[in-house]
């Protein structure tokens, strides 16, 4: 649940940094905008003042033996609590996001080619979106508690590669030179929902992943993990289109789910239903 609050306070202070600042500044000028922006910060800091200190800060953390220790301890720790899982755990991890940061390097030039103007996707990807990917992160934080951590990600990883095909419809349907908003509105909402959804359940996954004694390494670890993948290969996404097209290209980062779905698929049968869950033992064992 606090995992889908951080992605809707991010979401929020992205909308109002972006179209928010860019609206101030055309009416009470950039020293205004950034005035507000800076006033905008206040609830956090005063949160941060607040907020009650955590019972491990209060007591004295045991000193580390040396730096190459420190990189290695969150490693070794990681790999020892997934035991035999570690490899396939991790492979899901690096594979969730690898569509959607495929077809997000070409979304844009996909909306330019089709005709539509900057006002359209600022107005679909910045205002309408928003509230779309806000609906998506609640349906996250409600679904997670109430079937599972496991299942969510099955969810999520199907959900967000076949909300691609949306972009392929919107490809094919060749935008009527930019005058077939609606149906613009209409593929994006649909990436722009799932993505949101799936975000949410991959944060939550790594962290449950990540170890209360190296929580910050082993989260930024998994980041990273989930993002290299994903971001080399959308690096080539242009080449890849020269030879497809568009319409066949997001058909294409759709099927790279499919692998992805079947790890996910495959963890659920081994851990079971939640990764924190006893693992399952077989009948007359």
């Amino acid at each position: 649940m606090l995992s889908s609050w951080t992605e809707i306070g991010w979401r929020l202070g992205n909308l109002a940094a972006g179209a928010g600042a860019l609206f101030l500044a055309d009416r009470i000028g950039w020293r205004g905008a950034y005035l507000c922006m800076a006033a905008l910060m206040l609830p956090g800091m005063l949160a941060a003042v607040l907020a009650p200190e955590p019972p491990s800060d209060k007591t004295p953390h045991l000193a580390r033996s040396g730096f190459l220790d420190t990189i290695w301890a969150p490693i070794r720790e990681l790999l020892g609590r997934l035991g035999p899982m570690a490899p396939v755990i991790l492979l899901l991890v690096a594979g969730f996001r690898m569509p959607g940061y495929v077809a997000s390097a070409m979304a844009i030039p996909l909306f330019k080619h089709q005709g539509f103007s900057n006002t359209d996707i600022a107005t679909v990807t910045k205002l309408f979106g928003f509230w779309i990917a806000l609906g998506g992160t609640f349906l996250a934080g409600a679904l997670i508690p109430r079937i599972g951590m496991l299942p969510s990600l099955l969810i999520g990883t199907v959900a967000g590669s076949a909300s691609h095909l949306s972009l392929a419809y919107l490809a094919a349907h060749g935008g009527d030179g930019g005058t077939a908003f609606w149906t613009f509105a209409a593929a994006v909402g649909v990436e722009g929902f799932a993505y949101a959804f799936a975000s949410v359940v991959l944060i939550t996954y790594m962290s449950t992943l990540a170890s209360t004694d190296h929580a910050a390494s082993q989260f930024a670890l998994l980041t990273s993990l989930c993002a290299f993948p994903g971001s080399v290969l959308a690096g080539f996404s242009g080449f890849a289109i020269e030879h497809t097209g568009f319409t066949w290209f997001f058909v294409a980062t759709s099927l790279i789910g499919l692998p992805v779905a079947g790890l996910a698929v495959y963890v659920w049968a081994k851990v079971g239903i939640s990764d924190e869950a006893a693992p399952r033992t077989v009948p007359g064992h």
